[in-house]
């Protein structure tokens, strides 16, 4: 079939602006007169027009084991994200993803994965790529035998195209901002890492997350001894669960922890307010994202800042390389945005012991 990719070779521009044109968007992106009537003609000329006989079109590159491009990409999470915009977390990357999609002309699905039930419009192959924001492997197996492109945000199962933060940088940074306080008995609560990627999608980050906790630790020639790493998605529950497990291990000698994500870090404070701790007076804590403010306006997690809404940016743009590329790969992009620690109210130099 004559792509986006065929026609930009020939007309001489971007894939991407000849997007812009043919979905009439020339004069939004202020694309001259000239380049859009140029684009338009090679069109023409090349038999691309999505409009006109579609249903024709789609039929006859069937036959062919083709289809055309729909200009729908999917826009994927589980069942507990409930707004994509009002998400914490999500509602950065939804809007990179809004704003690229756009650009280039494409028409945005948002949907949640249940179980027992997937989109009609993506079992029927009526998206042109995913955006994976969470999931569970299942899901990303269901997508691969469909033959759809998918990206993943946010972490990296194997055998998919990736954009996601700098998870060993970001942790190394939070537990590097500890030692430099003066902490020397530094814990750390993670997600599990004796999982199988079967398990959860979230392996790889949690390994590269603790390797950037140990890689500070042996630096700075401190023992990393007391490491939790349960069989958790990060929630709140079992951070607390965590931190009492570490703290009495530690027979009390913690200063300070490094969490997984902000979402343990804040279940971590609140166990420590239970046992009548102060937070960062008796024991300081780090967490990852940067979105504790979005929850609780007073407790400002120290915590590892990226660019989420470049995430989002960048998941459609490889998406859209892939789709037109229209081949098969066994190697696939993984881009990591840089991350940079932010200090909030819940890291302070230890106390000294009296």
């Amino acid at each position: 079939m004559i792509t986006l990719k065929d026609v930009a070779e020939q007309a001489g521009v971007s894939t991407q602006l000849v997007s812009v044109v043919l979905n009439g968007k020339a004069q939004k992106y202020r694309v001259s007169q000239a380049t859009q009537e140029r684009v338009e003609e090679m069109a023409r000329q090349m038999g691309y027009d999505p409009e006109s006989n579609r249903s024709a079109r789609q039929m006859a590159a069937r036959k062919h084991g083709k289809k055309l491009p729909n200009n729908v990409i999917a826009v994927c999470a589980l069942p507990s994200v409930r707004s994509f915009h009002e998400q914490p977390f999500e509602a950065p990357i939804l809007d990179g993803i809004e704003s690229a999609a756009d650009r280039f002309g494409l028409d945005v699905l948002l949907c949640r994965l249940h179980p027992e039930k997937m989109p009609r419009l993506i079992t029927k192959g009526e998206v042109d790529g995913i955006v994976m924001v969470s999931g569970r492997p299942n899901f990303l197996d269901a997508f691969r035998q469909l033959n759809i492109p998918v990206v993943k945000t946010g972490s990296s199962p194997p055998g998919c195209d990736t954009v996601m933060a700098q998870d060993r940088e970001g942790i190394y940074q939070a537990t590097s901002h500890l030692i430099g306080l003066g902490h020397t008995q530094i814990g750390f609560i993670g997600h599990a890492v004796e999982a199988t990627v079967g398990e959860s999608i979230l392996i790889y980050n949690a390994k590269e997350r603790l390797a950037g906790y140990l890689e500070a630790m042996k630096e700075a020639d401190l023992p990393a001894t007391f490491i939790t790493t349960p069989p958790c998605q990060g929630y709140a529950g079992d951070g607390a669960k965590g931190f009492k497990r570490l703290w009495r291990e530690s027979q009390g000698s913690l200063t300070a922890v490094v969490c997984y994500n902000d979402i343990l870090a804040m279940g971590m404070i609140q166990a420590a307010q239970e046992m009548k701790l102060s937070v960062p007076g008796d024991v300081s804590v780090t967490g990852f994202d940067n979105i504790s403010k979005h929850y609780d306006a007073t407790t400002m997690v120290s915590s590892v800042d990226y660019d989420r809404r470049q995430i989002g940016i960048r998941a459609v743009e490889i998406l859209m390389q892939v789709r037109d590329a229209g081949e098969a790969r066994t190697e696939f992009v993984l881009e990591k945005i840089p991350t940079v620690f932010r200090e909030g109210n819940t890291t302070a130099a230890p106390r000294k012991k009296n």
